[in-house]
């Protein structure tokens, strides 16, 4: 899933749609393995040892895969902070050296304490929020339209 949109707004529009449809597609999924699994009878057939066993191993994969999402955005963060911070303490410390006036070295000291107080800002938190709730939807999304898809061919 790739947002179209770059704004929060987008973002978090993206994100809603791709859940929807996730929550849509695992409606029909978990209605069919629901019916195939109360018209099963033991021992159970091939293919529905086969259906059973790609449940859970579906789900495994899928929280593998969003754990990783999410590991790879919070290192994503942590990198968009690393970066950020010295850059704007080094401009403050700067600004702290260059200072002709009184003034000018109270504005600079203020830079210097907001760098390292507010790392991200709110707008920026909210970017990361979003991110890493896209790339924790996907890897479901993508099985649950599938695994609809599929089954929806067998009826």
């Amino acid at each position: 899933m790739t947002s179209r949109q770059s704004t929060p707004f987008g973002l978090w529009t993206d994100l809603m749609f791709a859940t929807g449809e996730m929550m849509l597609a695992s409606a029909e999924v978990i209605g069919h393995r629901t019916g195939r699994m109360s018209t099963a009878q033991l021992p159970l057939s091939a293919k529905d040892q086969k259906e059973f066993t790609l449940m859970v191993q579906e789900k495994a994969e899928a929280g593998q895969e969003a754990a990783f999402a999410l590991a790879e955005q919070a290192a994503r963060a942590a990198t968009q902070m690393a970066m950020t911070v010295p850059a704007q303490m080094m401009e403050a410390a700067w600004g702290m050296a260059s200072s002709r006036t009184v003034p000018q070295f109270l504005e600079a000291q203020m830079k210097l304490g907001q760098a390292m107080v507010e790392p991200l800002t709110s707008h920026d938190l909210a970017d990361v929020a979003v991110r890493a709730g896209q790339a924790a939807v996907e890897p479901y999304r993508r099985r649950a339209k599938a695994n609809a898809k599929r089954l929806s061919k067998k009826r």
